[in-house]
């Protein structure tokens, strides 16, 4: 009898833990590849996210362009924000909006590239 109990226990534990993790972030993530990515880290149990972008200078590696368009579109921010992005110069400093539900900082400098924090609110 004790045996089924803890099965139940172990078993509710995982299914707790799966849900917990499972964001629209962590989702993204999965549907762009980006899974063992070194330049995306995914925080705060899925509700935050950081993305380093890609500079001028080779020795920087980073996320690509195409990694980056990727997550933004899966999490739907709008062509507005993205275009408020690549705006950004390096005398800009750290930027932030807020849409439908996510916070969003980014910063750009040459050297480093598009560095993007979104945070799920």
């Amino acid at each position: 009898m004790w045996r089924i109990v803890m099965l139940a226990i172990l078993c509710l534990q995982l299914v707790a833990c799966s849900i917990g993790s499972s964001t629209a972030i962590t989702a993204a993530v999965a549907t762009c590849k980006l899974t063992n990515s070194d330049f995306v880290e995914v925080m705060d149990d899925g509700h935050s996210l950081m993305l380093k972008g890609r500079g001028s200078a080779t020795l920087f590696e980073s996320i690509d362009q195409t990694g980056t368009a990727c997550m933004l579109q899966e999490l739907g921010i709008p062509v507005y924000l993205r275009q408020l992005m690549s705006w950004t110069r390096d005398s800009d400093g750290m930027q932030q909006e807020e849409f439908d539900g996510y916070k969003i900082y980014w910063s750009y400098y040459s050297d480093y590239g598009l560095n993007i924090i979104i945070h799920m609110k």
